[in-house]
Order: structure tokens, then C-alpha cells, then sequence
């Protein structure tokens, strides 16, 4: 009912058709609503509810019952894409973060206010256009992840920056003062572990993978260790 689901036959299901018209998919990402198609040219489509811009276009009102390329990405082909709640974020072919939808707990990553830690006016409201990340300008990232109300990246050296809600702790950061921020933080291990590494395989730990849910984040590094951190009460 909300076109985060392509409706086909007798179930929700996708149709062949639709199917065929979108292309080749090299991925596909699931918000709390809406949807984003990746197909194998690099061209990004979205579908679904839009009441927070999570779409990345207008024009079609609060839902779209399928997809529609997001104009935005015409001539930038994108590499990944992730989902959170209300918001959505993509990966460019040149390591380029952009984020787009819902921003009342930093998600988008537009920075603070001036002299403040709070998100700016931009950044708690909603954007309806793909916006880059500009606190990550200078890292080329070659992944992205998207929790309930959180995002990250992971750049070419192995960085993980986190943003969004901090709530549960789930943005790594390590002060639990901190309840949001709309400035990608790093995620720094603990110093014991690093020298440990460093000890054990002469190399400090990089991280090549992150996943987040509603109040937690689980990230691995090259050599397989995981790390997680956020919200645990439950397992």
C-alpha cells in the first residue's frame, strides 16, 4: 500500500515486468518504507513513501508506487546504497557520501550550528535531493551503512566514520554525553587492542565492513575480528 513493495499476482511479490524495466540489479536497500534499486550501470531508482524527502526526488507526492530514477545520479553512477528509517544514503563511484531524507538526529551528516554540538537547521529538517557528506570530503569511502537513525562509512584506509543518533551509544564514539551529532565522528578502538594487533600481525586493525540496526552497530576489520558497541540489553 505504500509502494515500498512492488505489488504482483496474488502476493507482494515483484513483477517480471517491473523487474525487466528496472534493469539489472546489483543491489537493493530497505528503509522502514521505502525502497532503492541499484542496477548494474550504476543508476539509482527508489520507491515508496517520500514524507521525509527519503526518495531523493518530488513530484510524485508523499508515495511512489514504483520505481523512478533519482535525478540527481543521471550522470554520477553510484557503487552502494543504504537505508535507514526515514533516510537514505549512496555511494559514489569517486568514494562521494551523499545523504538525503530525514535529519532530526543528524543522519544526513550536515554538520553543527556554528559554535555549537547540535545539528544545524539544515540538518534537522528534511532534504529531499541527495546532498554530499562535506565533512568526509578528502577520504575516498568504499562503504556505507545505515541504522535506524545513524549513518557510516568506511573509508580506503580503513576509517569507520559514524554519525546520527547516539542514544544507545551505537555510534562508537565513546562519550555517552553525546546523545546525536551531524559531524562523521571516527571510531577509534580501544588502545590495547591496536597495540595488540600490531603485535600479533604487525598491522593495526582496518575496518572493511559495518552494519547498524536500531541501537547498535557491528563493523569487522581485514582480519576477520568483530567488533560491536550500542545497544546490547537483548543479545
Amino acid at each position: 500500500a505504500d509502494g515500498a513493495l512492488l505489488q504482483g499476482g496474488d502476493g507482494a511479490l515483484p513483477e517480471q515486468e517491473v523487474a525487466v524495466a528496472v534493469g539489472p540489479l546489483r543491489q537493493v536497500a530497505c528503509g522502514h518504507q521505502h525502497s532503492l534499486y541499484l542496477d548494474d550501470q550504476g543508476q539509482l531508482l527508489a520507491a515508496g513513501t517520500n514524507t521525509f524527502g527519503q526518495l531523493g526526488f518530488t513530484g510524485e507526492g508523499t508515495l511512489a508506487s514504483l520505481p523512478r530514477q533519482i535525478p540527481a545520479f543521471s550522470k554520477r553512477p553510484i557503487a552502494a546504497v543504504a537505508c535507514g528509517e526515514f533516510h537514505s544514503l549512496a555511494l559514489s563511484d569517486a568514494g562521494e557520501v551523499y545523504a538525503w531524507g530525514r535529519g532530526n538526529e543528524g543522519q544526513l551528516g550536515a554538520g553543527p550550528s556554528p559554535g555549537t554540538g547540535s545539528p544545524s537547521p539544515a540538518s534537522s529538517s528534511c532534504c529531499p535531493f541527495p546532498r554530499f557528506v562535506q565533512k568526509l570530503h578528502g577520504y575516498f569511502c568504499e562503504a556505507v551503512a545505515a541504522g535506524w537513525n545513524c549513518s557510516a562509512a568506511i573509508t580506503s584506509e580503513g576509517d569507520l566514520f559514524m554519525w546520527g543518533d547516539n542514544s544507545m551509544g551505537q555510534l562508537g564514539i565513546g562519550d555517552p554525553k553525546v546523545g546525536r551529532s551531524a559531524v562523521p565522528h571516527k571510531v577509534l578502538l580501544p588502545p590495547d587492542e591496536v597495540a595488540a594487533a600490531k603485535a600479533e600481525r604487525g598491522q593495526a586493525p582496518l575496518f572493511v565492513g559495518v552494519a547498524s540496526g536500531w541501537g547498535h552497530t557491528v563493523a569487522i576489520t581485514q582480519h576477520g575480528a568483530t567488533y560491536s558497541w550500542g545497544f546490547g540489553s537483548r543479545g
